[in-house]
């Protein structure tokens, strides 16, 4: 074997074998190396720093929903009977949807080695999926019944007051979940921010119709919008859950 031979086989030794064993690759047959000793990722464009990073911001927000929407719907819940405002009660059931999803971003990033593991993505968007389908269902029933039976609002200063603080609240909650879920990429925390965002929408509903029923006397605007939010819940909760079943298959 001439010399140039043996130098041909100590560069494809090299090639098969190489010294950085966790290092991250894709070979020319398709084939690709993954590092043993981390968790399969869905992309590589954060640094680990970096995702720890926005996994402790996620857990941040997501708490402070928790906290803060729990005690806005219990006092929006109050409002509710009060008023006899179904999409003040639309808005209560949104601000709990809010808080139970944040609690499955919660469990979904609370252990810093899942920030990228799927099948705990996948069951968190599908929980959450199931979750939109069934408040989106409660909010239609009470909507329904409010067109229905005419309830008209009182107290609308009272009213408008409170949903001008939502808007604000629920409308930054958003923004910052939206952020976050581009940063790590995840479909659970992009979810958790349509449920922010809708409750804003909700909110804002509630002023229009405050302002509608006080100048004009008409009823129906913010029932009208909780079947409207009702629906974009549904729509949000089926194309999910049908995109993870197809995942699945």
């Amino acid at each position: 074997m001439s010399e140039k031979d043996g130098e041909k086989i100590k560069l494809n030794d090299i090639s098969k074998n190489g010294t950085n064993q966790n290092s991250t690759g894709t070979f020319d047959d398709g084939y690709t190396a993954e590092p043993d000793n981390k968790a399969l990722t869905e992309s590589d464009h954060l640094s680990d720093e970096e995702a720890e990073r926005w996994r402790r911001a996620a857990l941040r927000v997501s708490w402070v929903t928790i906290i803060f929407l729990t005690i806005l719907g219990i006092a929006f819940v109050a409002i509710s009977v009060v008023t006899g405002s179904s999409a003040a009660l639309g808005l209560a059931f949104d601000m709990m949807l809010d808080s139970v999803t944040s609690m499955v971003v919660v469990w979904r990033f609370f252990s810093k080695d899942t920030v990228y593991v799927k099948d705990k993505e996948h069951k968190a968007v599908i929980c959450l999926a199931l979750l939109f389908l069934l408040f989106s269902a409660i909010i239609t029933t009470k909507s329904v019944i409010a067109i229905v039976t005419h309830t008209s609002p009182s107290q609308e200063i009272v009213l408008a007051g409170m949903s001008a603080i939502s808007v604000i609240t629920m409308t930054t909650l958003a923004v910052i979940k939206f952020v976050i879920a581009r940063k790590l990429r995840s479909k659970s925390i992009y979810s958790d921010a349509f449920s922010s965002l809708m409750g804003a929408v909700i909110s804002f509903g509630i002023i229009l119709g405050a302002i509608m029923y006080a100048s004009f006397e008409v009823t129906i605007i913010d029932a009208v919008i909780g079947l409207v939010v009702a629906g974009m819940l549904a729509l949000w909760g089926i194309c999910i859950l049908i995109n993870e079943i197809r995942k699945m298959v």
